[in-house]
């Protein structure tokens, strides 16, 4: 039962993993694309022209 246990332990830790590196993937670009707009909006005239 311990070995089971430590077993589920684990998997549940790796699937935190992933789901913390998937909404990073997720975020990192989204935050950069929304900088690149208000800046590009403030700056040069916007992105969206």
């Amino acid at each position: 039962m311990r070995v089971l246990l430590a077993v589920l332990v684990v998997l549940v830790m790796l699937a935190l993993l992933v789901v913390l590196a998937l909404l990073v993937v997720l975020i990192l670009p989204v935050s950069l694309l929304l900088r690149v707009l208000l800046v590009g909006s403030d700056g040069a005239g916007g992105a969206l022209g």
